[in-house]
Protein backbone atom coordinates (compact mmCIF):
# COMPACT_ATOMS: atom_id res chain seq x y z
CA UNK A 1 0.00 0.00 0.00
CA UNK A 2 3.01 2.33 0.25
CA UNK A 3 2.62 3.74 -3.34
CA UNK A 4 -1.08 4.46 -2.67
CA UNK A 5 -0.25 6.19 0.62
CA UNK A 6 2.49 8.23 -1.08
CA UNK A 7 0.04 9.29 -3.80
CA UNK A 8 -2.47 10.38 -1.13
CA UNK A 9 0.23 12.41 0.65
CA UNK A 10 1.01 14.25 -2.59
CA UNK A 11 -2.62 14.81 -3.61
CA UNK A 12 -3.80 15.93 -0.17
CA UNK A 13 -0.70 18.00 0.68
CA UNK A 14 -0.31 16.09 3.97
CA UNK A 15 2.92 14.68 5.39
CA UNK A 16 1.39 11.29 6.28
CA UNK A 17 -1.31 8.94 4.99
CA UNK A 18 -2.49 5.47 5.94
CA UNK A 19 -4.51 2.89 3.98
CA UNK A 20 -7.21 1.16 6.06
CA UNK A 21 -9.89 -1.37 5.03
CA UNK A 22 -12.93 0.89 5.60
CA UNK A 23 -14.17 4.44 6.11
CA UNK A 24 -15.57 3.49 9.51
CA UNK A 25 -12.12 2.38 10.60
CA UNK A 26 -10.66 5.61 9.26
CA UNK A 27 -13.11 7.64 11.35
CA UNK A 28 -12.35 5.55 14.44
CA UNK A 29 -8.64 6.16 13.91
CA UNK A 30 -9.26 9.91 13.75
CA UNK A 31 -11.08 9.68 17.09
CA UNK A 32 -8.56 7.30 18.65
CA UNK A 33 -5.56 9.44 17.78
CA UNK A 34 -7.13 12.81 18.64
CA UNK A 35 -9.31 12.12 21.68
CA UNK A 36 -8.60 10.63 25.10
CA UNK A 37 -10.87 9.33 27.84
CA UNK A 38 -13.07 12.21 28.96
CA UNK A 39 -12.86 14.08 25.63
CA UNK A 40 -15.67 14.48 23.14
CA UNK A 41 -16.00 14.95 19.40
CA UNK A 42 -18.40 17.45 17.86
CA UNK A 43 -20.24 16.35 14.72
CA UNK A 44 -23.36 16.98 12.70
CA UNK A 45 -26.53 15.47 14.14
CA UNK A 46 -27.01 13.46 10.93
CA UNK A 47 -23.49 12.00 11.03
CA UNK A 48 -22.10 9.33 13.24
CA UNK A 49 -18.59 8.22 14.05
CA UNK A 50 -19.31 5.38 16.46
CA UNK A 51 -18.64 7.14 19.78
CA UNK A 52 -20.51 9.42 22.13
CA UNK A 53 -20.78 12.69 20.28
CA UNK A 54 -21.89 16.24 20.91
CA UNK A 55 -24.21 16.75 17.95
CA UNK A 56 -24.90 20.20 16.55
CA UNK A 57 -27.56 20.83 13.90
CA UNK A 58 -26.60 20.41 10.27
CA UNK A 59 -27.46 23.41 8.10
CA UNK A 60 -29.71 22.90 5.06
CA UNK A 61 -26.63 22.53 2.83
CA UNK A 62 -25.10 19.88 5.11
CA UNK A 63 -22.53 22.15 6.73
CA UNK A 64 -22.19 22.92 10.43
CA UNK A 65 -22.81 26.48 11.57
CA UNK A 66 -19.78 28.26 13.01
CA UNK A 67 -21.85 29.61 15.93
CA UNK A 68 -23.18 26.10 16.65
CA UNK A 69 -19.61 24.76 16.76
CA UNK A 70 -18.41 27.61 18.96
CA UNK A 71 -21.37 27.18 21.32
CA UNK A 72 -20.72 23.42 21.56
CA UNK A 73 -17.19 23.98 22.89
CA UNK A 74 -17.49 24.14 26.67
CA UNK A 75 -15.18 26.14 28.90
CA UNK A 76 -12.51 24.18 30.75
CA UNK A 77 -14.49 22.52 33.51
CA UNK A 78 -13.68 19.09 34.93
CA UNK A 79 -17.42 18.28 34.99
CA UNK A 80 -17.62 18.36 31.18
CA UNK A 81 -15.69 16.51 28.48
CA UNK A 82 -13.07 18.46 26.52
CA UNK A 83 -13.89 19.00 22.85
CA UNK A 84 -10.89 17.64 20.94
CA UNK A 85 -12.24 17.07 17.46
CA UNK A 86 -14.76 18.59 15.09
CA UNK A 87 -15.90 15.99 12.54
CA UNK A 88 -17.12 17.50 9.29
CA UNK A 89 -18.78 15.42 6.58
CA UNK A 90 -18.44 18.21 4.04
CA UNK A 91 -15.51 20.54 3.39
CA UNK A 92 -15.69 23.46 5.79
CA UNK A 93 -12.96 25.42 7.60
CA UNK A 94 -14.74 26.39 10.81
CA UNK A 95 -13.03 24.92 13.85
CA UNK A 96 -9.35 25.86 13.76
CA UNK A 97 -9.88 29.32 15.30
CA UNK A 98 -10.39 27.92 18.82
CA UNK A 99 -7.45 25.52 18.86
CA UNK A 100 -9.48 22.43 17.91
CA UNK A 101 -8.39 20.00 15.22
CA UNK A 102 -10.62 19.20 12.27
CA UNK A 103 -11.27 15.92 10.46
CA UNK A 104 -13.32 15.42 7.34
CA UNK A 105 -14.36 12.36 5.40
CA UNK A 106 -16.09 11.44 2.13
CA UNK A 107 -14.67 10.81 -1.30
CA UNK A 108 -14.98 14.48 -2.29
CA UNK A 109 -12.50 15.39 0.45
CA UNK A 110 -9.68 15.41 -2.10
CA UNK A 111 -9.89 19.23 -1.98
CA UNK A 112 -10.02 19.47 1.81
CA UNK A 113 -6.39 20.37 2.41
CA UNK A 114 -7.39 22.87 5.13
CA UNK A 115 -8.52 20.09 7.51
CA UNK A 116 -5.99 18.60 9.94
CA UNK A 117 -6.93 15.12 8.79
CA UNK A 118 -8.86 13.88 5.78
CA UNK A 119 -10.42 10.52 4.93
CA UNK A 120 -11.66 9.38 1.57
CA UNK A 121 -13.22 6.10 0.53
CA UNK A 122 -11.55 4.36 -2.40
CA UNK A 123 -14.79 2.63 -3.47
CA UNK A 124 -16.90 5.81 -3.75
CA UNK A 125 -16.23 7.36 -7.11
CA UNK A 126 -12.82 5.72 -7.43
CA UNK A 127 -14.11 2.21 -8.28
CA UNK A 128 -11.91 0.30 -5.83
CA UNK A 129 -13.51 -2.72 -4.19
CA UNK A 130 -12.47 -1.83 -0.64
CA UNK A 131 -10.49 0.60 1.48
CA UNK A 132 -10.07 4.16 2.65
CA UNK A 133 -7.17 6.53 3.12
CA UNK A 134 -6.66 8.64 6.25
CA UNK A 135 -4.19 11.49 5.68
CA UNK A 136 -3.14 13.77 8.50
CA UNK A 137 -0.92 16.59 9.62
CA UNK A 138 2.50 15.42 10.70
CA UNK A 139 1.98 15.48 14.47
CA UNK A 140 -0.93 14.20 16.54
CA UNK A 141 -1.42 16.37 19.65
CA UNK A 142 -1.90 13.50 22.10
CA UNK A 143 1.47 11.94 21.37
CA UNK A 144 5.03 13.18 21.73
CA UNK A 145 6.18 15.71 19.15
CA UNK A 146 8.61 13.15 17.75
CA UNK A 147 5.84 10.78 16.58
CA UNK A 148 4.34 11.27 13.14
CA UNK A 149 0.67 10.84 12.32
CA UNK A 150 1.40 7.52 10.63
CA UNK A 151 3.30 6.28 13.69
CA UNK A 152 0.28 7.16 15.84
CA UNK A 153 -2.37 5.91 13.40
CA UNK A 154 -0.85 2.53 12.45
CA UNK A 155 -1.19 1.07 15.99
CA UNK A 156 -4.73 2.52 16.20
CA UNK A 157 -5.54 0.84 12.88
CA UNK A 158 -4.08 -2.48 14.01
CA UNK A 159 -6.06 -2.42 17.28
CA UNK A 160 -9.22 -2.04 15.19
CA UNK A 161 -8.42 -4.98 12.92
CA UNK A 162 -6.80 -2.92 10.19
CA UNK A 163 -3.61 -4.81 9.52
CA UNK A 164 -3.24 -6.29 6.07
CA UNK A 165 -1.16 -9.36 5.34
CA UNK A 166 0.61 -10.35 2.16
CA UNK A 167 -1.86 -13.19 1.61
CA UNK A 168 -4.99 -11.10 2.27
CA UNK A 169 -7.27 -10.36 -0.64
CA UNK A 170 -10.69 -8.87 -1.23
CA UNK A 171 -13.27 -10.01 -3.73
CA UNK A 172 -16.56 -8.60 -4.89
CA UNK A 173 -19.52 -10.56 -6.20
Amino acid sequence: MIPLEKAAVERLCKPAALYVPSGTMSNLIAIGTRCRRGDEAICGDEGGMGVSLHAVPNQRDGTLGLMDINNAVRDDDPQYPRARLVEIKITQNACNGRGRRSATSRSFAMNATCADSVSFCLSKGLDASVGSIRASSSIMPLYSASRSAAECARPASSRRGGSTHSTASSTTM
